[in-house]
C-alpha cells in the first residue's frame, strides 16, 4: 500500500508538472511574459524601450503592432489577427523563430509569415501571394508568404499573420506608432513582481499586463486543476499512511 501510494504520488506529480510547464510554454511562446501598452499607441519607442530594458529581471524587449485585417480569397473573405514584429528583437522575447517550420520570418515589408493551419486553409505555401485588406482605408496589400510557423496552439496557427512593423503600421494607419512593447523575463514566475516595477518605471500613461492577465481563463483553469490535484494527492498520502 505504501509503495503503490508513493508510486502514484510521484507519477501524478510528474505528469501534472509536465502538463503545467508545456501549457505555459505554449501560452507564452508567441507572446511576451509582460506587455507594456498605451491607449493611443506608443510614439516615443526607443526611450521607453531603454527604460523597460533597464528594469531588473528583464532579458529582452521588442516593439510590436497588432490589429485585425481581412484575407481576401477568390471565393471568400475572412478576418485574421495581424502582428507587426521586429524579427531581430523578437528572437529575445518570443519563440516565433523556433516555431518556423518552413521559410523564415518577414525580412522586408513585402513578406508575411502564416500559421500552418491558416496556410492549409488558404492553400498557400512560401513564395505564394496573399491579399490583406486594410481596416483603416480598405486598401488591398499584396504580400509574399516568406514562411510558415507551428506554435502548437490552434488559435494562433489558424488566425495569426506576421508582418514587419513598417508594413503593419501602414496597414493600420499608425505611422510612427507601435501598439506596445513585449517584455521577456529571466523567470516566468516573476511576471507579477516585474509588472509592479515596470508600472512605476514607465508611469501612469502606460498599462502593464502579465501573461496571466492576458490568458485569465486558462490561468484560472490551471489554478483549479492544481487545487483538485492537491485534494487527490492528499487522499493518496492519507491512504498510503
Amino acid at each position: 500500500g505504501v509503495a503503490l501510494g508513493v508510486m502514484a504520488l510521484l507519477v501524478v506529480l510528474a505528469v501534472m508538472s509536465g502538463f503545467d510547464y508545456d501549457l505555459k510554454d505554449k501560452l507564452v511562446g508567441t507572446n511576451a511574459h509582460v506587455i507594456v501598452e498605451a491607449e493611443q499607441g506608443i510614439r516615443e519607442v526607443e526611450p521607453l524601450l531603454r527604460r523597460v530594458a533597464a528594469t531588473e529581471h528583464v532579458v529582452g524587449v521588442s516593439p510590436f503592432v497588432t490589429g485585425q485585417a481581412i484575407v481576401r480569397l477568390p471565393d471568400r473573405a475572412f478576418g485574421v489577427v495581424v502582428r507587426g514584429l521586429d524579427a531581430e528583437r523578437e528572437r529575445r522575447v518570443s519563440k516565433w523563430q523556433e516555431y518556423v517550420v518552413m521559410g523564415h520570418l518577414p525580412a522586408n515589408d513585402e513578406e508575411a509569415v502564416l500559421g500552418v493551419e491558416l496556410a492549409r486553409f488558404m492553400r498557400a505555401a512560401p513564395g505564394d501571394m496573399i491579399g490583406l485588406l486594410s481596416p483603416a482605408d480598405g486598401t488591398l496589400h499584396e504580400l509574399v508568404v516568406s514562411g510558415l510557423f507551428r506554435s502548437g496552439m490552434y488559435e494562433y496557427d489558424a488566425n495569426l499573420i506576421g508582418l514587419t512593423i513598417p508594413r503593419a503600421q501602414q496597414m493600420f494607419g499608425l505611422e510612427g506608432v507601435v501598439s506596445g512593447l513585449g517584455v521577456r523575463l529571466d523567470a516566468l514566475e516573476r511576471a507579477e513582481e516585474v509588472r509592479h516595477r515596470l508600472a512605476e518605471a514607465v508611469g501612469s500613461a502606460y498599462t502593464v499586463k502579465t501573461w496571466m492577465q492576458l490568458n485569465q481563463t486558462l490561468f484560472d483553469a490551471l489554478k483549479l486543476e492544481k487545487l483538485t490535484m492537491f485534494v487527490i494527492l492528499t487522499l493518496i498520502v492519507l491512504v498510503a499512511a
